[in-house]
């Protein structure tokens, strides 16, 4: 052992802890060896920074649920004596549901109520300290609905215990695409029910509401009087929805109006019109828009005391009279907008030269002009008639094809024997002419035609009916074979033979990629774009017209009387009418949505339409406060690009863009689609833009068949039938269905083969396709009837839509089932003849070895419309302006017989 002992190492077991590091902060035993007893100045803290004691906080806590619960009162606040009332829509689901007894029952549980009209009343209810405004709607009538339905706080659903029918599920769609208020479910006849089914039928109607709006799981029944106490409690304590397009502008439902007449004119005058205003403020240099009647300018605003508050004692009385002094704001005239809803274009911008008075002279003797034709025959017809002058003359035709000439200049034989049979057509003519000269009468063609006498002929009227019968079938069958051509072989068409191509497709044009190929938003726009109206900055613009507000502006909550400026006396008329199914709607325009522009609206097809839906069919458009006749044209949604593709139909699982022209309104507002004078909901969907600048492309693909294929070389056929054809489109460049590219390469022969050079070999089976595009433009819908370049069968269509087009509706929405197919044969083969007789090129044929060869080329009106043209039975691609007007409008030039097709 050493002499200093044993010292004791630990091994690896042993176990050795870390020592303890307090960090950047000093602990508490290390502070307080540092003040060795003594304390050392500390600074007073503020409130925010000292701890709370539990006392405080209970204080705070406190402070928080007051303010709360204030807000909730305020939420509630609508419809008590100090606020306007609560506006409750009650709206049927259903035929058997008996809507005079919910509305005896709802206005019986008040000691008091004011009706303002038959479809609107005013009550009081003491005992919940609250007003309600009870609007009765008509299920028949759409429109009532939906009005009801864009003002509510609440709505009312009635469902019988039988449950709903197909109105009633058409009215809860429209009623979640427009923008859903508070929803409170109420079950009509429970009573009559068995006491032991009972349970089980309120639950099922519950389950029924609970998956048609979610999170609204209210229902409760409504057969007496226990059960109204019980609903009106609801109501009273209830919270609002709020509906963020409607808040954005100000309304209001009118109690009162009337009229004064102007001096010069008994039917227009001054409007006024009384309610409580909602939504937001209103600003007298603001337009007033009432549906179904127009946009007006406003003359004052009064402001006034509330006519429907309760009696009260002398001394609050007299302190409501001295606080309630009327209020008068008026526009200021420099400032406030106006009624222009449309630019005026200088046509004469491009005008280089004037025609003197000689000219014009001779163009009006030109216009007066005789002409010989049947007796019996009318203007319009006779306008169809070609004269023989023009069908002889050759001046109307292009020198372009001089090779086409050389043909028949080599063959002298043929033009000799041509003559001869001319001269001797031209004798059988003389012939023909003394011997029906009796029944030939001169017409002036610039008079117009006198207004026949109506034909009261039952047996013309049976007719007429079953004509019409036939027709509809026929273009319904007609509408659902295109749209399902158009599903499966979308934009492919054919080249017609006796056309050139070059001219047929003279608006269309190439593109090397739809996505990133350069197309000119501004170039060749039509003349109605000269009529529109567009921001440099719509965003910018938008975000300042919804933050603005004037300082005199009235706030919402207030009884206001509105004076309307030459307004119609129909407005009062129709409020007080007996027949006016619906309540009157007064909403106020915010700054430039008078304007006319180009609105896009992203729309979805409704499941329950199954007819097909076509582009520029007249449609209604249901946007905000406004409803509008219109004629959309569809397109593809899609954020890949600048150009989007044109759709013929409304394809139902997808979402489309409808563009048209109409005026302007800020998004978002909600949008509904109906069908002209029916209940058939066809689309729903919402505001997307407001953007003249979106293009919009017609996509048409032309086909052709690989005839010999040797590699990567091609032969293809059937694509087009003239030699100039395929050099006009050479540059534009081929695809195949399989996938392959390629180039046309030059041409074969004179029938119409070429010689294209793919990527690699393509299959015998592939199609060889072509890509062209044409810019679509909306119809200009309010004034496109008066339009001189609209046709007599267009105007006269847009003509009886306008007519038909009304605030009452039919309940007539199915459509005429269809025809059998022996008569649709027919109708197809009749309608044929017609157009290909309407249509027959005066250009004359000759053939050289089989192959047709025109001596001539036509010459096609610029503003031939693409779409015309008929491709024939099976490939009919009229789908543009022309395409609603009836096959048989024009019968008598045709020479159909209508009686021959039974």
């Amino acid at each position: 052992m050493s002499s200093g002992g044993h010292q004791h190492r630990p091994g690896k077991l042993k176990q050795s802890n870390k020592e303890h590091k307090s960090g950047r902060h000093e602990t508490r035993g290390a502070i307080k060896r540092k003040a060795d007893g003594k304390l050392s100045a500390v600074s007073r803290t503020s409130v925010k920074d000292r701890t709370l004691s539990k006392d405080d906080r209970k204080i705070r806590n406190k402070q928080l649920a007051q303010q709360k619960r204030e807000a909730s009162v305020e939420s509630k606040r609508l419809g008590n004596s100090q606020a306007p009332p609560k506006i409750v829509g009650v709206v049927s689901l259903a035929e058997s549901v008996d809507t005079q007894k919910i509305w005896e029952l709802l206005s019986g549980s008040s000691d008091s109520h004011h009706v303002s009209n038959t479809k609107c009343v005013t009550a009081r209810y003491p005992a919940w300290r609250q007003r309600f405004t009870l609007l009765k709607t008509d299920p028949a009538d759409l429109n009532s609905v939906l009005d009801a339905a864009k003002v509510a706080d609440l709505l009312l659903l009635v469902i019988p215990t039988t449950g709903t029918d197909s109105r009633g599920e058409q009215t809860i769609s429209s009623i979640k695409a427009q923008g859903m208020p508070t929803i409170m479910g109420i079950i009509q006849g429970l009573e009559a029910v068995p006491l032991k089914h009972r349970k089980e039928s309120r639950r099922n109607l519950t389950k029924f509401m609970e998956e048609k709006f979610p999170g609204e799981p209210k229902v409760f029944p409504l057969d007496n009087t226990e059960d109204s106490n019980q609903v009106v409690r609801y109501i009273a304590n209830g919270s609002n929805r709020l509906v963020q397009w409607r808040e954005r502008r100000p309304y209001l439902v009118v109690d009162s109006a009337s009229f004064q007449a102007s001096e010069t004119e008994s039917t227009r005058g001054t409007v006024s019109i009384s309610g409580f205003l909602r939504g937001h403020s209103l600003d007298a240099n603001c337009l007033i828009h009432i549906p179904d009647h127009g946009d007006y300018q406003i003359i004052q605003i009064e402001v006034g005391a509330d006519p429907y508050l309760p009696s009260r004692t002398h001394k609050d009385s007299a302190m409501e009279t001295d606080s309630s002094n009327k209020k008068i704001i008026k526009p200021n005239p420099s400032v406030q907008e106006n009624l222009i809803q449309e630019n005026e274009p200088d046509f004469m911008n491009n005008e280089q030269t004037w025609p003197t008075d000689a000219e014009i002279k001779e163009a009006e003797e030109a216009r007066k002009k005789l002409r010989r034709v049947p007796k019996g025959t009318s203007k319009y017809q006779a306008a169809w008639i070609v004269e023989s002058d023009e069908e002889d003359g050759h001046a109307g035709f292009d020198d372009e094809n001089s090779d086409e000439e050389q043909y028949n200049n080599d063959s002298k034989m043929e033009e000799d024997t041509k003559e001869e049979e001319k001269v001797e057509e031209k004798e059988e003519e003389k012939v023909d002419e003394e011997e029906e000269e009796e029944e030939m009468e001169e017409i002036d063609m610039n008079k117009e035609d006198e207004k026949s006498e109506p034909k009261n002929n039952s047996d013309s009227m049976f007719e007429d009916a079953k004509e019409d019968e036939i027709i509809n079938g026929a273009q319904r069958t007609n509408k659902f074979e295109r749209s399902e051509e158009d599903l499966e072989f979308p934009d492919e068409v054919l080249v017609p033979e006796d056309t050139p191509a070059r001219l047929r497709f003279q608006k269309y044009r190439g593109l090397k990629s739809l996505r990133s190929s350069n197309w000119d938003p501004k170039e060749n726009l039509p003349v109605d774009y000269a009529r529109i109206f567009q921001f440099s900055n719509f965003q910018k613009t938008k975000k300042r017209v919804l933050t603005q507000d004037s300082e005199e502006s009235v706030k919402p909550g207030q009884y206001v009387t509105i004076q309307l400026a030459n307004a119609p006396a129909a407005i009062v008329d129709n409020f007080r009418s007996i027949e006016f199914k619906g309540i009157l709607i007064a909403g106020g325009l915010l700054k430039y949505e008078n304007k006319i522009s180009v609105l896009n609206f992203v729309i979805t097809k409704h499941h329950s339409y199954t007819e097909p839906v076509q582009s520029k069919e007249a449609l209604v458009f249901h946007c905000g406060f406004r409803r509008y006749l219109t004629f959309p044209i569809f397109s593809e949604n899609s954020m890949r690009s600048d150009k989007f593709k044109y759709e013929k139909f409304l394809q139902p699982g997808r979402n489309s863009v409808a563009t048209i022209f109409g005026p302007i309104t800020f998004p978002t507002v909600p949008l509904l689609v109906y069908k002209p004078n029916t209940n058939q909901l066809v689309a729903t969907g919402s505001l997307s833009s407001v953007d003249p600048d979106r293009i919009v492309l017609k996509r048409i693909i032309l086909t052709g068949y690989p005839f010999k294929i040797h590699k990567r070389v091609a032969v293809v056929r059937d694509m087009f039938y003239d030699v100039k054809d395929i050099q006009w489109f050479k540059p534009v460049e081929l695809w195949t269905k399989y996938g392959r590219t390629g180039h046309i390469k030059e041409t074969l022969g004179t029938h119409g083969h070429m010689k294209c050079m793919f990527d690699e070999q393509i299959r015998a089976n592939d199609t060889i396709c072509l890509t062209l595009y044409k810019r679509t433009y909306p119809i200009w819908t309010n004034f496109l009837g008066d339009r001189p370049e609209a046709k007599p069968s267009e105007k006269e269509r847009i003509r009886k839509l306008k007519e038909g087009f009304s605030s009452t509706v039919n309940n007539e929405a199915l459509a005429p089932l269809p025809l059998p197919k022996v008569i649709e044969k027919k109708i197809r083969a009749a309608k044929l003849k017609a157009i290909q007789k309407k249509e027959k090129s005066s250009v004359p044929l000759t053939t050289r070895n089989g192959v047709r060869i025109l001596n001539e080329m036509p010459i096609f009106d610029d503003g031939l419309d693409d779409d015309d043209y008929d491709y024939g039975m099976d490939d009919d691609e009229s789908d543009d302006d022309e395409e609603q007007v009836d096959m048989f409008e024009d019968a008598d030039e045709d020479e159909v017989d209508v009686d021959q097709l039974d």
